[in-house]
């Protein structure tokens, strides 16, 4: 497989790290001068990430498939704002909002995000594909509302809507 490594206006960034991670294993790779490295793809699930080495900034394709060439665009980490509704647009009171990692070679801490002055859970800076953001709420009907950012990953500032849990 091929993957090429671009920046934000488009040009190739030499000398990228680029991690092909499965479950069994992690590689690391360098791309070359056209900002391309390539790979044998392992089986199973696979996840490719790379870093810029001129700014540190990062991105990831948590899962791969068995795609046989793509290009990622490595970019800043940033803090995103995320607002919890439930189906009817009412905002419940006690939410938390969580953070996982989705990419096995990278570790973060998880836990619940703070909210700021205008009630949205913020994260601290992160680069958002690396991430799956959940959140849960009870509700005053005692009931246990969850939800998590569509397609698990919040890719910008969003609202996650929590739907009742029902045993």
């Amino acid at each position: 497989a091929r993957v090429r490594v671009v920046d934000a206006a488009g040009e190739p960034v030499p000398g990228a790290t680029v991690s092909v991670a499965s479950r069994a294993t992690v590689r690391h790779l360098r791309t070359d001068a056209g900002g391309d490295a390539r790979f044998l793809l392992p089986p199973g699930e696979v996840s490719v990430a790379a870093r810029d080495p001129r700014n540190g900034h990062i991105a990831c394709v948590p899962a791969w498939g068995d795609r046989r060439e793509g290009t990622l665009v490595p970019e800043a980490p940033r803090p995103l704002r995320i607002r919890v509704v439930l189906e009817d647009g009412a905002e419940p009171r006690d939410a938390t909002v969580q953070l996982a990692t989705r990419h096995p070679f990278f570790v973060s801490g998880h836990g619940a995000l703070p909210r700021d002055t205008d009630g949205a859970f913020v994260t601290r800076p992160i680069v958002p594909t690396l991430f799956v953001v959940r959140a849960t709420a009870r509700g005053d009907d005692d009931v246990w509302y969850h939800g998590q950012a569509p397609g698990g990953a919040v890719e910008r500032d969003g609202t996650i809507v929590l739907k009742a849990w029902v045993r």
